[in-house]
Parts: C-alpha cells; structure tokens; sequence
C-alpha cells in the first residue's frame, strides 16, 4: 500500500505539479499557522494582513486535501 501523498503546489521550475507525504504536510501547514497565530496572540487579536494571506492559504491546502482524501476513498 503506498503512502498518499497531498497536492501541495505547482513548482514553476519544473513545470510540474509538487505532492508531499502526509507528514511533510503537516510540517508545511505548521509554517503557514503557527507564526500567525503567535503573532494575533500578542497582539490582542489584531493581525498583520500577510499573516491573514499566510491563514488563507493553509485554509486553501486544508479544503484541497480533504476533497483529495474524499476521492482517494471513492476509488
């Protein structure tokens, strides 16, 4: 059984689209929310407007990768 791996991005060096592991996933996502999230903490709520583009983006990558899981299962 081989492992799933999540659509993650389309790399415009090579022209083709870049998966990763589940667990490079996470690892990635953590990156998008984590910072963010420290920063709207210390700020009493108020965030920066490129940490609510870095919050989008991994909502994006989340809602991609369960529809991905959603089809894996149909197969």
């Amino acid at each position: 059984m081989s492992e799933t791996k999540f659509y993650w991005r389309h790399n415009p060096d090579t022209g083709k689209a870049l998966y990763l592991t589940g667990e490079e996933f996470i690892k990635e996502l953590r990156e998008l929310v984590v910072l963010p999230v420290q920063s709207m903490q210390e700020n009493d709520g108020d965030m920066f407007m490129s940490d609510y583009q870095k919050l989008i983006t991994a909502s994006w990558h989340i809602a991609n990768a369960i529809s991905q899981m959603g089809k894996n299962n149909a197969d």
